[in-house]
């Protein structure tokens, strides 16, 4: 099963990535939420004038969404239900030498999309109040480590 996500900003660079479930597996409304705040925030950050040069060697984004989609499942619902490894998330971002102001940047993008889905998503509320408190969490452990 596959469900395809697709944001668009006017004249800007655009991801489309579906989300392809292991067979057998049915992806839950929870899972694909997920995707779409990640997607969300891969097309805004891709263009960002502070951090979108980041995003330049990304092989490939039809397996990297997926991979930090499945990442946040595990953080925010403690499931894997793609069957996606996901590595240290503080080891991954290592090699891109983030300075202080992209570690903000990074996060005050993501919690922006947060902030406007917590408005519209009353049905996730619980699952978003969750996500910021995890964002700020790993935005001390960026800070910590790289700065």
């Amino acid at each position: 099963m596959s469900k395809k996500q697709d944001f668009y900003l006017p004249g800007k660079k655009k991801l489309e990535v579906e989300l392809i479930a292991p067979e057998n597996i049915v992806i839950s409304e929870e899972l694909l939420f997920i995707h779409r705040i990640v997607l969300k925030f891969y097309n805004i950050a891709i263009n960002d004038p502070i951090i979108g040069f980041h995003f330049a060697n990304v092989d490939s984004f039809s397996k990297h969404i997926p991979k930090i989609t499945a990442f946040w499942e595990t953080q925010l619902l403690q499931q894997n239900s793609l069957k996606i490894y996901s590595s240290n998330l503080l080891e991954a971002h290592a090699e891109l030498k983030l300075n202080h102001g992209q570690i903000n940047r990074f996060i005050y993008l993501f919690q922006s999309i947060l902030d406007e889905m917590i408005k519209k998503e009353i049905s996730n509320k619980e699952i978003i109040i969750k996500w910021q408190h995890k964002v700020l969490f790993f935005q001390k452990k960026f800070l910590k480590k790289f700065t």
